[in-house]
């Protein structure tokens, strides 16, 4: 299972936004799953790492064995792209950018900024890069969740992905205490979303119940 951490696609090499995901990776790789907690180059070349640490990951599993992607924010938008180039069983997907466009307008503008500058004037634009745009290609189980009242990337990016691909399971949380991406999440709530993250991770890899303890 591959964990891809959030950084507005420029946060790259630093142990810190990596250390943001080693909680959830333990959480898995204590239910018997091998987890790789990894960082990704800054830009738009970070698609072509994400896509290089799950062939190293599936290169470490027994032939056949299915992947899944765990990403935050940036890391899920990349790790949901990286899926259209390599076979991916399911993903998870926390405070996505689902609509690289619509970023400014929706919401924090500094980061809408910043992907119109790196993925705006790569081959197919920001459509290229937007999960939303390929909605339709992404034949993948998807778990996305988000803050209901997110200001960098507003719930409504996910929300948009899910009327595109209403088969995909999408989990609000209301605002509270515990730290969650882009801000902080009703404690409740959100060990709710991790027990549901762990029967979803276990229903498309191990195809089976999780237990809840």
């Amino acid at each position: 299972m591959l964990f891809l951490h959030a950084g507005a696609w420029t946060d790259s090499g630093s142990p810190l936004y990596v250390s943001l995901l080693s909680a959830d990776a333990r959480r898995f790789a204590r239910r018997g799953l091998l987890t790789l907690n990894t960082d990704y180059g800054g830009g738009a070349s970070g698609l072509a790492d994400v896509v290089a640490q799950l062939d190293r990951l599936r290169a470490a599993l027994p032939p056949g064995a299915p992947v899944a992607v765990y990403g935050d924010s940036a890391g899920a938008q990349l790790g949901l792209l990286a899926a259209l180039q390599r076979p991916v069983a399911c993903a998870i997907a926390n405070a996505a950018p689902m609509d690289l466009a619509a970023l400014g307008p929706d919401g924090d503008p500094r980061l809408g900024a910043v992907a119109r500058r790196i993925f705006g004037r790569q081959p197919g634009g920001l459509a290229a890069y937007s999960p939303l745009a390929q909605a339709a290609r992404l034949n993948v189980p998807i778990l996305q969740a988000g803050l209901q009242d997110d200001a960098v990337v507003p719930f409504v990016q996910q929300q948009r992905f899910h009327a595109a691909r209403p088969d995909t399971e999408l989990v609000a949380l209301g605002t509270g205490a515990a730290y969650y991406v882009h801000g902080f999440a009703d404690s409740a709530e959100l060990v709710a979303l991790h027990a549901r993250e762990e029967a979803f991770v276990s229903r498309c890899l191990l195809g089976t119940s999780a237990r809840h303890d």
